[in-house]
C-alpha cells in the first residue's frame, strides 16, 4: 500500500547526492574483467583477488567473486540498466551479436503499439546478460521503431548463452592485453 503524503516521514537536511555505485556477483573475475571493459567499455578502476571494480562516468560498479551469482532467468528483478542515445542502440545489438551476447529490443510504450509506424521514435529497453547470467539493459529514447523491436512482455530464453562457452572463445582477448 503507498503511503499517504501525511505519512511521509521527512528527513530535514539529509539527502542523497547520487548513486555511488552497485555491485554485482561473478564467478570469474577475467570473464567480468572482460566483458564490462571490452564489451561494454568500462574503464577498469581496480582489482585484486576478490573482486574488481570498472567504471562508466560518475558510476562505480563492484565485480565480485561468489559462488552463486543473481536469480534465475525467469525473473526479471533485479536487474540494472544503462542508459544510452537512441540512434545508438541498433549499433549496441550489433555490437553484442558481434561478441555472441544475445539480445533483445523492447518498446516500453505499450499505448502506442496499434499506431507505431517503422521510423517513429520509441522509447526502448534492450535486454541482455553477462557472462555469469546478471541481467542488463539499455535504456533510449527516440529510437527509430523497426522490425526489429518486440512488444513486451519479451521471452526471457531469448536472452540466454553459456557464459563458459563464451569465455573460451574469448578468453585470448583478456591474455592479449597482458594478463
Amino acid at each position: 500500500m503507498a503511503a499517504m503524503q501525511e505519512q511521509v516521514r521527512s528527513i530535514p537536511g539529509l539527502k542523497l547526492d547520487s548513486l555511488s555505485y552497485f555491485s554485482l556477483p561473478v564467478y570469474n573475475l577475467d570473464v567480468a574483467e572482460l566483458f564490462y571493459t571490452q564489451v561494454l567499455g568500462a574503464e577498469l578502476v581496480s582489482r585484486d583477488d576478490k573482486m574488481l571494480k570498472v567504471r562508466w562516468g560518475p558510476v562505480d560498479i563492484t565485480l565480485a567473486l561468489q559462488k552463486y551469482g543473481e536469480p534465475t532467468i525467469v525473473q526479471a528483478h533485479p536487474h540494472h540498466a544503462f542508459t544510452t542515445g537512441g540512434g545508438q542502440v541498433y549499433g549496441w545489438q550489433d555490437h553484442f551479436a558481434s561478441w555472441g551476447v544475445p539480445s533483445v529490443i523492447v518498446c516500453r510504450q505499450h499505448d502506442r503499439r496499434p499506431t507505431i509506424k517503422d521510423g517513429d521514435p520509441c522509447t526502448i529497453e534492450l535486454y541482455f546478460l553477462d557472462p555469469d547470467g546478471n541481467p542488463l539493459e539499455l535504456d533510449a529514447h527516440e529510437v527509430p521503431y523497426s522490425d526489429k523491436i518486440v512488444w513486451a512482455p519479451y521471452d526471457h530464453w531469448d536472452v540466454l548463452y553459456n557464459g563458459h562457452q563464451w569465455w573460451n572463445e574469448h578468453k585470448e582477448l583478456l591474455k592479449s592485453r597482458g594478463k
